[in-house]
């Protein structure tokens, strides 16, 4: 047979994982710690912790862990910043057992909320960037810093010890957990050299040592002279009152030292002191200590500058130990009097340093350095002491997979620091084959030191790399590491999310309707009364003495009809004791008829019912009950008088040729006076397809830029891209000297946007357009450059998505610093370019009246230039100007620049700078109130006049859309301003080159967070400039004084500087300005003393019981401004620092208020609103968080008690919320606070929805106005007045929907059409609203949102028919949900559940009224109640026992009460069936009836964990429909709970009298797939398809020996189709489901009768890559459940060459799943309605004995497929040869066996070269062992594998 696919018989040594790397979804519970290869073969001791991030309990009571298959049990809480431990063989306190495995080489462990919500997500390898000592040594997989986000990997480590640290801390963080110790220096009573003589020794006399001599003396402390109470006195001094000349100043010294360990692990030093009366105390020379003396230079001269009496020690004050050293220290210390004459003097001191200990871990700086490939002969490993000190390696021991067999203790041996010490294979018995694992333990074996997997490759640590494992350009044992890097490339731009593209709208198709049956056809009828068989519609009748014929339309009537009668009968034809009539007609329909029809219409004229068939299949009902009819049937009702109605039918049952269109008409009264009968038949034929239209979409013309900074060419050959893009430079690739290239996204977009532009290549996948790694290597795999970018915080927003690209500045900064980028400059491609527009004004729905003026601003954070802005009045008449200062001549006179346009200016027109114009910079959106730009208009804008707005625009950068509105909202429109599609400089210079920018920094630190008032506060950073750092400087502000600056030290990578004590609340604000060696200076933070890195001295408000704190840092200035009246409103954002549970430090955060109008000048109610840079995130996962302080009009935190009822009960809405005590700028706004982490944003929406979290989010929002201004014009936010709105339609005009539905993502696509279609569906009428409702609303999850707004009982929101404080999700698919919001105010615990409006309208559906009854029972009964809330009001009064905890839960417990007595309207009744048992039926499928309360979720079938499809009748009764096959079946349906437990069962058995079968496993087959089709013919394309995935089909086969009933059978994974009722298949019949059924036809005209009706469903279609199908039946058992594949063992021409796949013998019902159970088809296009050739092949991809060979390896190796059996048998001979032997069958033919090897599991080569065959020997009858043999000694591991195929198919 030709045209076979290969058979292949693979042996194969090991898999591995490629991972793609994903983010935790949000910051609540999360992986911390896995141990997923303990030590040995067995894997019982993996476990898996969590850890709990909150600052509040969590409840994972039903949480999974996919990867692992565990569901958490209920009752299960996690303290806050407590662990949980999920073991496989649990120890105690911890969970378990957990059935599935941890993969040892990677795995994807996803953790579920049991609202289905993916709260973590942690994919991790097992070598790469993740650490491989926790691949198998016995050390876990830890991260490092648990409040962290799961990527990058660089967040994990390995444990320190063996074993891990399951339930508790991996690794001390803050210095609070690292254990330390406070060694004394010097105690009071210690001897000190003093010196009062009252000589000026000058002011430099500490920079020396003294010694005892005339002035000097010897003393104990303390020292002095004093009368009164003081510290104790061991050396009394002179009374300074006779000294003459009077002393001012004394001196004191003393010597101490610092051994290396204090010196290595020095933490602090500490001084206390009594001094009287002032003091300077230096150390080793340097100043330290300032006590009580004035600033600048001092003298001994100088007066303290108080006078001071001290009666102890002082508290503990920090110095700085910068000037410490190892070895002898000094201390000098010069005490001064405050006045002359002065009677005393007392000197006493203790220093101590706080030193940490060292803990025992892998920090013995012993590794790994280098080690040779698995190919070289000899095996030697090289370690390395990277210490400061001298090692014994005594002990250490060196181990090969954690193999006790293979392990070597080193003996006693020193290494110093730096040194290295060589082990070879001889030495230490064993080597590492190829993929083994390295370990380096220490020396009581209870932690790893390090490890490396052998690999086939030289490979060693850079100590340049910062001790990454690379690949070395030699060996070079016993000698420092050599690599040849290339750095002569950078990237130097990047293009990863360029403008995005405008939606296009679609264009409808067209139709045309031809006529197939007209009106007046000719039919044939029986009117004899005799009636018909049950089927007789199912066969053509020839006119007889029954059957008559004539023009229609037929009957009997009186009165007027729309289509007058043709055959009239008269009174003595008709008699109105016949009930049915039989009516039937021919049709012929051609091919293309057949092919082009889209739908059939089927036009009647009726009176009473009638039921139409075509072809034999029932397709529609006119006034008929449902069911099997008979000639006694009578009509649902009368029909006074018959009129034309149309109904649209499938054409599924058309087909070629001719066709019989059958009616059967009844009346509906035995004593009906006349029966009329008229039916015609169109079909709608497409004329043009029209377009779909798209929507606003990112654009895929991404692109990176290299360059190369050299003047010489590069060769790139073998050179890649990795990470965030996969691309591999071609042979003879060059990169000039300056020359700089491109690799992108998509070839076509970039040269057709780019033309003049050199391209490399295309990459594969795609740039993040939030932030991604990019690394590119050399020829050799190591790095050249590495670039992490962000699309936010110390990066350049508008790179994303805002008209520019990502350049680097100069080519020669470290461009992983966020300073070395910015954005190009994109002015060259814009122009002036003049708008206009005119309306006639009219109401907007707002207070227009309130305020007479003219409001502009962009929709988005942007800039762009404006000049002579016009509004007209009556444009054509008396054209009025409006404004005033148009052109901005007068500055911004009569112009307020507002909120979020505050920074605008005026500003000389680049390119005419006489021009003044307006540049318009907004930091975020304008708003209706406070953030834009106004003027007040000349006069009252009169609705009904005409105005024309103009104005000339250029963009500059960010959002291009302006807004322009008259008050209120009339004449809104939003203008898109012309931008540069292509932008950057992709190839050529970039735009804002320059030479130097100066250092660049990480890495910037303040410590400690939290400052006491006597504590010295250490700042440091890391920096680095190609040209060397030659100085840098610290600057710091206290309480927004005048910038002070310090030197700042490097010590090792920091520059470290030490800002002095403060006093208490003391706000400090630093920024550092750095010089390189050519004397360019830069700042960091970059806007140097505009940035905001601060600090404020403890105020002591920070909650001490464990509650978390959160405190926002900021200057005074600042916290001044945000609170002035006028300026409350603003959403500009400030710069503050956030410090969280006073330990994690956030630079430079981005600040605003937060509330409405009538909140943020509340003190109770104001909030505040956070957005983190991307590079740093909140928790590492978020980008914008908010505080919530208020309660209604109070504060309190009410709301958070419904947060938790809403997260923990299950549903679609889990959103998690934090409780703190905010630490806010003004001390009486600091309290407990709701922080709210993943609101209804990106982090919630992905990781809820999954890929329905891509949908649009508005906020239902009232409108406030402000009535009053401010003596300067300025509006003020109280009074105001407010306009609400209730869901209707407000026309087509999207801007009448926009400040009622704030749109709250995807502003650039600035799409309301979702929120506009649910708005007008509830101003339909109630047939409209019930046709559309389930397009335009996700009913169930609608209801569940609304459950949790009305269960809070809040009046002041839209749960309660307020018009405001609700959230509408439009998902992807357009439908839309409620999302609660909002909800803390005017509490009711009485309220109704239906007193919103939509709610109401919704709910007159009973069907739908039962949904949400349901889910508010079941929200009352997992957690809205007194026993669940109580555990939570319990817990949150230990954090703040100030707030009502217990009326609050006295309130929920009222009100949960009061809603279960309104659920009650539903009477409770007990789950039944009420269908009859021994249920009689003649089909396949029986409807079964049944009743069920609200707390009835779903029905299945007993032992079935699938769904029945339901239909609820009513409030109480629905009914399923289930197969039932010949003879008796038994079944007991279950009723399952919202929580998915079975609440009630019922048992019914239905006896079948069928002579066909429903489908079933059995009988059903899937026997051709064409998912991958050959490309489009030119015909095809002239035809107007587009997609070769248009003629994608699916066969099914009845293998049965009874005709199969269809109904109801389903795909519901890979594609949607459903059968519709009573579709049946003869035996051996087969039934083809097309993708199109238009594309179908037209390729295969002839196959027109093995069409299924329809074609697949939601756009769905058959992946080209392979994916799962799922077929199921009437009651969700699976027919067929597999998934196909593209590669190998399934046939590969299947995939694109246009081949179908083919399932062989389908008779015998094979194994789907099994690749070698298919062929691809004997011709291209496949076989669809006919039996394939290729069908009949023998059997041969079972696989019986389940060895991995199937038969068809078998029988060519002749063994048996009844008995497992190995292949291969392998062993070496005395010279390490390979010698492989198999055996094969002696008369073999047209088979071909050949060994093949790999060394990476893809590629596979015929290892002709390296084996040869020895011999072929006969070793018993029919069968022949072959030898082979290695030709060289085997020095590495390798994978090898027998391939064996047909000689037909080479």
């Amino acid at each position: 047979m030709a045209n076979l696919i290969n058979r292949v018989a693979s042996v194969a040594c090991s898999l591995f994982l490629i991972i793609k790397a994903h983010c935790s979804p949000d910051a609540v519970v999360v992986f911390n710690e896995v141990h997923y290869n303990p030590v040995g073969i067995q894997e019982n001791g993996e476990w898996i912790e969590l850890f709990n991030q909150m600052g509040i309990m969590t409840d994972v009571s039903g949480w999974r862990i996919d990867g692992i298959g565990y569901t958490i049990p209920d009752n299960t809480f996690i303290d806050p910043g407590g662990y949980l431990v999920i073991a496989k063989e649990p120890k105690q306190e911890q969970l378990g057992p957990f059935t599935g495995s941890i993969s040892n080489s990677g795995e994807t462990l996803k953790l579920y909320n049991k609202g289905n919500r993916m709260m973590d997500e942690l994919n991790f390898s097992d070598g790469g960037r993740w650490p491989e000592e926790a691949d198998g040594s016995g050390a876990t997989l830890s991260k490092i810093y648990p409040y962290n986000s799961n990527m990058p990997p660089e967040n994990w480590t390995f444990s320190n010890q063996i074993g891990g640290s399951p339930g508790s801390t991996n690794f001390p963080r803050d210095e609070s957990e690292i254990p330390s110790k406070k060694v004394p220096l010097i105690i009071l009573d210690d001897e000190w050299l003093y010196n009062e003589s009252g000589d000026d020794l000058g002011s430099k006399w500490h920079e020396v040592s003294h010694s005892i001599g005339e002035d000097w003396l010897r003393g104990k402390g303390g020292i002095g002279f004093e009368s009164g109470t003081t510290i104790p006195i061991e050396t009394r001094l002179n009374f300074p009152g006779r000294n003459d000349p009077y002393v001012t100043t004394y001196y004191f010294e003393k010597e101490f030292s610092l051994n290396e360990a204090e010196f290595e692990n020095l933490k602090s030093l500490i001084i206390r002191h009594g001094i009287d009366d002032g003091a300077i105390v230096y150390i080793n020379g340097k100043e330290a200590l300032r006590v009580n003396m004035p600033d600048g230079d001092i003298t001994s001269s100088t007066l303290a500058s108080n006078n001071i009496e001290v009666n102890e020690l002082s508290e503990n004050i920090y110095l700085n130990p910068s000037s410490l050293i190892q070895g002898q220290n000094r201390i000098s210390v010069e005490v001064h009097q405050s006045r002359v004459g002065n009677s005393d003097i007392v000197f006493g001191i203790e220093l101590e340093v706080e030193i940490t200990e060292p803990q025992e871990s892998n920090s013995d700086k012993i590794f790994i350095n280098e080690i040779p490939s698995a190919d070289e002969e000899s095996f030697w490993i090289e370690l390395i002491n990277e210490g400061t000190a001298t090692t014994n390696l005594s002990g250490i021991v060196l181990s090969i997979e954690a193999d006790p067999e293979r392990e070597f203790i080193l003996l006693d041996h020193s290494i110093g620091s730096g040194e290295t010490i060589l082990l070879t294979e001889k030495e230490i018995g064993f080597r590492p084959n190829r993929g083994e694992k390295i370990f380096l333990y220490s020396k009581s074996i209870n932690s790893v030191l390090d490890a490396r997997e052998q690999t086939n490759r030289l490979r060693g640590r850079s100590t340049k790399k910062n001790g990454e494992w690379l690949y070395p350009e030699k060996a070079t044992p016993l000698a420092q590491n050599q690599f040849n890097f290339n750095d002569q490339i950078v990237i130097s731009e990047i293009c990863y999310n360029p403008p995005g593209l405008a939606a296009i709208d679609a264009i409808p198709p067209t139709y045309e309707t031809i006529s197939l049956v007209p009106f007046n056809s000719v039919w044939r009828f029986d009117r004899s009364g005799t009636g018909q068989p049950l089927e007789w519609y199912q066969s053509k009748h020839l006119p007889n003495n029954t059957w008559e014929q004539g023009p229609a339309p037929i009957g009997r009537e009186t009165g007027n009809l729309p289509v007058p009668l043709r055959t009239a009968w008269s009174s003595a034809e008709y008699s109105a004791q016949i009930t049915s009539y039989y009516f039937e007609t021919d049709f012929n329909v051609t091919i293309d008829q057949l092919r082009q029809t889209d739908e059939l219409i089927l036009s009647h004229q009726i009176d009473d019912g009638a039921i139409f068939y075509l072809n034999g299949k029932a397709v529609g009902r006119f006034n008929m009950p449902e069911g099997p009819s008979n000639p006694n049937q009578l009509a649902s009702q009368t029909v006074s008088n018959a009129i034309v109605r149309t109904i649209s039918i499938s054409a599924g049952e058309l087909k070629v040729g001719q066709n019989l269109l059958s009616v059967e008409t009844h009346q509906g009264s035995s004593s009906s006076s006349d029966m009329v009968f008229g039916v015609s038949l169109e079909t709608i034929i497409k004329t043009s397809n029209g377009s779909e239209g798209t929507p606003y979409r990112n654009s895929r013309n991404q692109w990176i830029e290299i360059a190369n900074r050299t003047n010489q060419n590069i060769n790139l050959d073998g050179w890649e891209f990795s990470d965030g893009v996969d691309f591999e430079f071609e042979q003879g690739t060059l990169l000039g000297p300056g020359e700089h290239a491109c690799i992108a996204n998509d070839r076509n977009l970039f040269i057709e946007a780019y033309p003049d532009s050199r391209l490399i290549g295309e990459f594969k996948g795609s740039l993040s357009r939030s932030g991604e790694r990019i690394l590119l290597r050399d020829q050799y795999k190591n790095p050249v450059d590495m670039v992490r970018y962000f699309d936010s915080g110390r990066w350049p927003s508008i790179a994303d998505g805002g008209g520019a690209s990502l350049e680097l500045i100069d080519l020669d900064a470290d461009n992983y610093s966020a300073e070395s980028w910015t954005t190009s400059n994109e002015s060259h491609d814009t122009q002036w370019k003049t708008y206009s527009y005119r309306g006639t004004a009219s109401s907007s729905r707002g207070p227009d009246s309130q305020w007479r003026e003219f409001n502009i601003g962009l929709l988005d954070s942007g800039e762009m230039l404006i000049d002579d802005i016009s509004v007209t009045e009556d444009p054509d008449g008396q054209a009025r100007q409006l404004l005033r200062n148009t052109s901005f001549s007068q500055g911004t006179d009569n112009w307020r620049l507002r909120g979020t346009h505050r920074h605008s200016a005026v500003i000389n027109d680049p390119e005419n700078p006489a021009n003044k114009v307006l540049r318009i910079r907004a930091s975020s959106a304008t708003g209706h109130m406070h953030n834009q730009l106004e003027t007040t208009l000349s006069n009252q804008v009169r609705n009904g006049t005409e105005y024309e707005i103009s104005f000339r625009a250029r963009w500059v950068s960010g959002t291009n859309l302006l807004h322009s509105r008259l008050y209120f909202n009339r004449l809104a429109k939003t203008t898109t301003i012309d931008r540069p599609a292509n932008i950057g400089t992709p190839s050529k210079t970039n735009s804002t080159s320059s030479n130097n920018i100066g250092p660049t920094y990480s890495n910037l630190i303040h410590s400690p967070a939290v400052p006491s008032s006597n504590e010295i506060v250490k700042v440091s950073l890391e920096a680095s400039d190609p040209n060397s750092v030659s100085s840098m400087r610290l600057y710091y502000s206290v309480n927004g004084g005048s910038f002070r600056s310090l030197n700042m030290v490097k010590i090792k990578t920091n520059y470290e500087a030490i800002i002095p004590a403060q006093t208490k609340k003391s706000v400090v604000q630093f920024y550092v300005k750095g010089t390189d060696g050519l004397g360019e200076t830069s700042y960091f933070p970059q806007a140097g003393p505009d940035s905001r890195a601060l600090y404020k001295v403890d105020d002591g408000l920070a909650a001490t019981n464990g509650w978390h704190n959160f405190r926002i840092v900021i200057t005074n200035d600042d916290r001044d401004f945000i609170h002035q009246e006028t300026e409350v409103m603003s959403n500009d954002r400030l710069g503050v620092t956030i410090i969280d549970r006073e330990e994690e430090i956030y630079y430079d955060v981005k600040m605003r208020l937060k509330g409405s109008e009538r909140a943020r000048s509340q003190n109770p109610r104001v909030g505040y609103n956070f957005n983190f840079g991307r590079d740093q995130p909140y928790r590492g996962i978020h980008k914008s968080i908010a505080i919530d302080r208020s309660e209604g009009v109070g504060s309190g935190q009410i709301e958070l008690l419904f947060d938790i009822m809403i997260a923990n009960s299950g549903g679609i809405v889990s959103r998690y919320y934090d409780f703190i005590k905010v630490m806010a700028p003004l001390d009486r706004h600091t309290r407990g606070a709701t922080l709210q982490m993943a609101r209804y944003e990106d982090v919630f929406l992905n990781s809820q929805f999954g890929e329905d979290g891509d949908g649009n989010l508005f906020e239902y929002e009232l409108i406030y106005y402000p009535t009053t201004t401010n003596g300067s014009g300025l509006k003020r936010p109280q009074p105001d007045g407010v306009y609400g709105i209730s869901p209707q339609d407000l026309g087509d005009d999207p801007e009448s929907y926009r400040w009622f539905y704030l749109k709250k993502n995807k502003r650039e696509a600035n799409n309301f059409e979702p929120i506009m279609n649910y708005t007008k569906l509830f101003s339909q009428s109630t047939s409209a609203f019930e046709a559309e409702v389930e397009n335009v609303v996700h009913v169930d999850a609608w209801f569940r949102g609304m459950a949790y707004a009305v269960l809070s009982g809040a009046g002041d929101n839209a749960g309660a028919g307020s018009q405001h404080n609700g959230m509408y999700y439009a998902f992807p698919d357009g439908r839309v949900m409620f999302l609660p919001h909002d909800m803390d105010f005017a509490f009711d615990s009485n309220r109704s559940i239906t007193a919103n409006s939509e709610c109401r309208r919704l709910t007159q559906n009973d069907t739908r009224k039962r949904i949400y009854y349901g889910h508010l029972h079941d929200i009352i009964s997992t957690t809205y109640n007194r026993n669940y809330m109580s555990k939570w009001t319990d817990h949150l009064k230990t954090l703040d026992p100030s707030q009502n905890w217990s009326g609050h839960l006295n309130y929920i417990n009222s009100r949960s009460r009061n809603v279960l007595s309104q659920l009650n309207s539903i009477s409770e009744v007990n789950f039944s069936i009420d269908s009859p048992n021994n249920l009689q039926t003649n089909t396949n499928t029986v409807k079964v009836d049944g009743k069920g309360w609200i707390n009835v979720r779903s029905l299945r079938i007993k032992d079935s964990k699938e769904t029945l499809p339901i239909q609820w009748l009513d409030e109480e009764n629905w009914q399923v429909s289930l197969p039932a096959s010949p003879g008796q079946n038994n079944y007991t349906i279950e009723a399952v709970d919202f929580s998915g437990q079975v609440i009630g069962s019922d048992d019914i058995t239905i006896i079948s009298t069928a002579t066909s079968e429903p489908a079933s496993e059995q009988n059903i087959v899937i026997s051709e797939i064409m998912y991958n089709p050959r490309a489009l013919s030119e015909s095809e394309i002239a035809e107007g398809f587009t997609d070769k995935d248009q003629f994608e089909f699916i066969e099914i086969m009845n293998i049965g020996e009874k005709t199969t009933d269809l109904s109801g059978v389903r795909f519901i994974n890979g594609i949607d189709y459903e059968f519709e009722s009573g579709r049946t298949l003869a035996p051996n019949g087969r039934v083809i489901i097309p993708r199109e059924r238009a594309a179908f036809l037209t390729r295969y005209p002839d196959q027109s009768d093995f069409m299924a009706s329809g074609e697949f469903t939601n756009n769905t279609g058959l992946s080209n890559a392979g994916e799962r199908l799922r077929l199921i039946d009437l009651s969700f058992t699976s027919i067929k459940d597999f998934s196909y594949n593209d590669k190998s063992p399934w046939p590969v021409k299947s995939d694109g060459e246009g081949f179908s796949l083919i399932l062989i013998q389908p008779e015998n019902n094979p194994d789907h799943s099994i690749g070698e159970n298919w062929l691809e088809s004997s011709n291209i296009g496949g076989s669809p309605g006919i039996e394939d050739p290729n069908e009949s092949f023998s059997d041969q991809g079972i696989d019986n004995d389940g060895d991995g060979l199937n038969q068809f390896a078998e029988n060519a190796l002749g063994s048996s497929d009844d008995i497992p059996n190995s292949p291969l048998k392998l062993n070496f001979d005395s010279e390490r040869h390979l010698i492989i032997r198999y055996s094969k069958r002696a008369d073999l033919e047209n088979i071909i066996i050949k060994l093949e090897s790999s060394k990476d599991l893809i590629n596979w080569l015929e290892s002709t070269e390296e084996f040869s065959i020895q011999s072929e020997s006969i070793i018993e009858e029919g069968t022949v062992e072959v030898l082979i043999r290695s030709s060289a000694p085997s020095k590495s591991a390798q994978f090898l594998r027998l391939k064996i195929e047909r000689e037909d198919n080479l």
